[in-house]
């Protein structure tokens, strides 16, 4: 069994590791009685072999058996239904970890820029096959709002343009994507603001 917490939700989460060629399980632990309650399966016939939280909730597995290349997956916490993300191009992967690493080298640190320049979240995510983001600028010019895949490829253009002051709200249908993680970033005059989102199909 691998766990892994979600530091959002305070809530621990498990995977059963089964016998080659069964559905590994999904469960949320209760911290008070320790009981395993049962989310639902990967629907893939191979072991998880450990499971991991992002910064945004979202939940990660690995799967794989000793003689096969671990494969990363996303997990839906309210189905426990696994979607393949990629292959990790080695045997035998037992663990997984999540770090931030942002595709563009850009200048990300939000207290430097106005408050009222101002990216938000996506919503919802992860998301199939559209979302909506909104975000918000301090003076006219031109602004960019682009999206790039986790190997930092620009695979849409969703604004580019010049735009007076205000609160904006743009639609992304990523139906012609696959499942995976992704990135938007905002750009109006000298100031950047990037943020992950999840697609989910």
């Amino acid at each position: 069994m691998s766990l892994a917490f979600n530091p959002l939700t305070n809530e621990l989460w498990a995977s059963s590791k089964v016998a080659i060629g069964q559905k590994d399980k999904i469960y949320k632990i209760d911290l008070t009685t320790g009981a395993a309650i049962l989310i639902g399966e990967t629907d893939f016939n191979v072991p998880t072999n450990d499971l991991a939280f992002d910064e945004a909730g979202v939940l990660f597995g690995v799967i794989g058996s000793p003689t096969e290349n671990g494969r990363i997956i996303i997990i839906d916490t309210s189905t426990g239904l696994g979607t393949l993300l990629g292959d990790t191009g080695f045997q035998d992967v037992r663990a997984l970890a999540y770090t931030v690493n942002n595709p563009t080298s850009v200048d990300d640190n939000n207290n430097s820029l106005p408050e009222s320049f101002y990216l938000a979240q996506n919503y919802p995510n992860p998301f199939n096959p559209s979302t909506k983001i909104s975000f918000r600028i301090a003076e006219p010019g031109i602004v960019s709002l682009k999206v790039f895949d986790i190997l930092g490829n620009e695979v849409m253009s969703l604004v580019d343009e010049q735009k007076p002051a205000g609160l904006y709200e743009v639609k992304f249908d990523a139906s012609s994507l696959t499942s995976g993680v992704y990135f938007y970033q905002l750009k109006s005059g000298n100031l950047v603001q990037t943020k992950k989102m999840v697609l989910l199909k």
